[in-house]
């Protein structure tokens, strides 16, 4: 008879040892981190998630989940202690419970499986993202809590998970957009298992239907409030700050252009390029989001000539100012697509390779106050924050971006070499599909983090998770790849 997945974690002597030393460490651990950090950390997403969650807004530029979960963790306590205790245990649970997941779908050795643990257990990175007011640690638990019952699906496939995981996907769709591609993964997940045809339609839509009731009230209330049927502000901005990468490097006519609000847009982009100087310096999506947040930049500036303008308010405008850049930055992509991979798509795979710490590199932005409306919701007396080392995560963070790109770095060749060798015929059926979809969400999550979503190290936990997990599948199960771990931790002795 197969062992339980309870059995599994519970009656192995290993497991239950590092679960048990792991949660009192766990325990003692943000004990010490809260000494240090006696206040959350913050940044100026942070502010209008309380804002909403304060004044029930139905409607804003960015998703509603998170000021939700506030408003439901704030109907027990007002607490900001109490709001990162949750999110730090809700964050641990869903590692745990990913990790033993991977464990025992592929039974890796207790060596391996201690060096898992071990990093799950000393991992600065949750405290830091339970810390934070924002949506981040939230989209991550419920990201590994849905792909973990993906796992599932393909490995040991019940009803109850094929239900869950379209309640849950539809959950991380409210909290970020980032979730645009897990219904391609999901449908990965359902090819792969070996569920019936019949359950595999009916999951799909069954979750498409959760899905499209979920995108169907955003584009409700986004058509209420801006007069625009759209699930996302953003999306338009975020094409156009793109596309401006390459503008320096491409030559741009007003009849490139059909409509008349383009016209004018590039118009804007032109002046800008020229007055500021910035066509003769090479910057790169490292820069982030510059074109964006650059409040002197045309994309801003077009959208307060927007707000200017009667009865069109600040929300209004900013809604069709996404559709406006959308266009612009659509237009000029498919009218230069060699210069815009060249320019932008090539150069963000390598910040994607080698992420900024950005949040993480100071705390709260070296600010030292918050907006008295976020100290009244946290029920603080006054409106100031501290904390003992702000720049300790910095100095904790900036070996994380090396961490991933060496990852990639091994597991790449290391993919390789398992497949050309013909070594993954050592795993089972249901194993080897486990892994394929392992490697698939890492596939999905580069190819949007690089074409569609700004690219920063908080993204991007769970694929660094992945990765460690994929890393060791592929090595123990590699002779090549063991036997020169083997003497290089001999070496060392």
């Amino acid at each position: 008879m197969a062992t339980t997945f309870r059995t599994f974690v519970l009656g192995n002597p290993l497991y239950r040892t590092y679960l048990l030393y792991g949660t009192g460490i766990m325990i003692i651990g943000l004990i010490l981190f809260k000494l240090l950090y006696p206040f959350p950390d913050f940044f100026t997403d942070s502010f209008y998630y309380v804002w909403v969650a304060g004044h029930q807004w139905e409607y804003f530029v960015r998703p509603l989940g998170y000021s939700g979960f506030l408003q439901l963790v704030h109907l027990f306590t007002h607490s900001a202690t109490a709001l990162v205790i949750l999110q730090y245990l809700l964050l641990q649970a869903c590692s745990w419970y990913l990790l033993f997941t991977v464990l025992y779908i592929f039974r890796l050795p207790d060596n391996v499986a201690k060096i898992l643990l071990t990093c799950v257990i000393a991992c600065p990175l949750p405290y830091y993202l339970a810390n934070l007011v924002a949506s981040d640690g939230l989209f991550i638990i419920l990201s590994m809590y849905w792909f973990t019952l993906l796992l599932w699906i393909v490995y040991q496939p019940r009803l109850w998970q094929l239900l869950l995981q379209a309640v849950v996907l539809g959950a991380v769709f409210c909290v970020r957009y980032n979730a645009l591609y897990y219904p391609l993964v999901l449908l990965a997940a359902l090819l792969l298992s070996h569920t019936s045809l019949r359950q595999k339609a009916a999951t799909l839509g069954f979750s498409l239907l959760l899905l499209g009731g979920v995108i169907w009230q955003l584009q409700r209330v986004y058509d209420t409030h801006t007069g625009i049927r759209t699930i996302s502000n953003y999306s338009g901005w975020q094409m156009a700050n793109n596309a401006l990468y390459m503008y320096p490097h491409i030559q741009v006519v007003p009849t490139d252009f059909s409509d008349p609000v383009s016209q004018q847009l590039d118009h804007m982009v032109k002046t800008y390029f020229d007055t500021t100087g910035l066509a003769q310096h090479n910057h790169t999506p490292r820069d982030g989001a510059q074109f964006m947040i650059d409040i002197f930049g045309p994309l801003k500036a077009y959208y307060r000539q927007l707000a200017s303008e009667p009865p069109r308010t600040s929300i209004q405008a900013f809604g069709q100012a996404d559709q406006a850049h959308g266009r612009y930055g659509r237009t000029l992509i498919m009218q230069h697509p060699v210069p815009f991979i060249r320019y932008f798509v090539l150069p963000n795979a390598t910040v994607y390779l080698f992420p900024p710490e950005e949040q993480f590199g100071l705390y709260a932005e070296g600010r030292t106050t918050v907006p008295d409306e976020v100290a009244a919701w946290f029920g603080w007396p006054d409106s100031n924050i501290s904390c003992r080392f702000p720049q300790l995560q910095h100095m904790l963070f900036i070996f994380f971006p090396i961490l991933f790109l060496l990852l990639h770095l091994f597991v790449l060749p290391a993919t390789f070499i398992f497949y050309r060798s013909g070594i993954y015929r050592k795993l089972s059926l249901a194993q080897h599909r486990t892994l394929i979809l392992l490697a698939l969400m890492l596939l999905f999550n580069a190819g949007f983090s690089i074409l569609a979503s700004p690219v920063v190290l908080r993204y991007q936990l769970l694929p660094l998770l992945l990765l460690f997990y994929v890393a060791a599948v592929i090595a123990t199960t590699t002779p090549v790849i063991t036997q020169f771990l083997i003497r290089i931790s001999k070496s060392g002795e």
